[in-house]
């Protein structure tokens, strides 16, 4: 539903906001440790993906608003961007280190991720 929309930047937290009233429903803190650069949300918004200038990718549980999924400093310089794909199986990211990154998202198969090398505008 589009009942919520997201927020982040420097100051390192995730704002939640309802739609309808404009009013702040939630703030995760402590989220990176550095600039969030960006979010995705999955088709079904049970998940919400934020990226960093940490070069730390998290999916969180908007349910429990826990962490459910990270992957640590794959990237060798700040993550700029994130795309969670339609059927909520992968998830994209570019960073300043010129890759794409192609993550699964199926727990059960949790392989290093595809690497493709160019030039990354996001």
């Amino acid at each position: 539903d589009d009942k919520y929309f997201f927020t982040a930047g420097d100051d390192k937290q995730i704002k939640v906001w309802d739609f309808n009233t404009k009013e702040l429903v939630h703030t995760f803190k402590n989220t990176h440790s550095d600039i969030i650069t960006g979010l995705a949300l999955t088709s079904d918004n049970k998940y919400l993906a934020s990226v960093s200038y940490d070069r730390n990718l998290k999916l969180w549980d908007l349910s429990t608003r826990k962490v459910v999924y990270m992957k640590w400093k794959d990237h060798k310089i700040a993550i700029f961007s994130v795309l969670i794909s339609k059927d909520n199986s992968y998830i994209v990211t570019s960073s300043a280190d010129k890759t794409v990154k192609l993550w699964s998202l199926q727990i059960q198969e949790q392989k290093r991720p595809s690497t493709f090398l160019d030039s990354v505008i996001a």
